[in-house]
């Protein structure tokens, strides 16, 4: 399984979404993607890439799009 894959899996598995609702997930505008979502969200990404997210890549981890940014800092590629 690639990465994104992976990624995908993982916003599937928090929110229950289909891979094109997804790539458009943003932070309070998705459902399930408030504050208790997005610690859960973190939590399972931090164990699907064994990683440990930076408190302010948590913060700043809004959307989609932005958490594949952050995550490329973490050596992660999509």
């Amino acid at each position: 399984m690639g990465n994104l894959e992976k990624y995908l899996g993982v916003f599937e598995s928090v929110f229950g979404l289909s891979a094109a609702e997804a790539e458009t997930a943003v932070f309070k505008s998705t459902r399930q993607w408030d504050s208790v979502g997005h610690v859960n969200l973190m939590t399972n990404i931090e164990e699907a890439f064994d990683i440990s997210l930076e408190p302010d890549d948590i913060l700043d981890f809004r959307s989609f799009a932005m958490g594949k940014e952050i995550l490329s800092k973490y050596g992660i590629a999509f």
